[in-house]
């Protein structure tokens, strides 16, 4: 999976975790600048919560995995 940031956010750090839908952390990493590839295939199928800390802003999101 591929997450793209608002191309407007200038960013040198970026920590993005993925939770399942109760709340357990699943994955966490820290990426600099540049695209941002997270890996999906060992985090099993179904709802998930990803949340990326850029600076002072954090997003909030959910995904699916079939």
């Amino acid at each position: 999976m591929r997450l793209i940031i608002d191309e407007k956010i200038e960013y040198q750090n970026a920590e993005v975790s993925i939770y399942d839908i109760s709340g357990a952390l699943l994955s966490k990493k820290n990426f600099a600048t540049g695209d941002i590839n997270l890996e999906t295939n060992n985090l099993g199928k179904g709802v998930k919560i990803v949340t990326a800390r850029i600076g002072y802003y954090i997003f909030v999101d959910k995904i699916v995995i079939q």
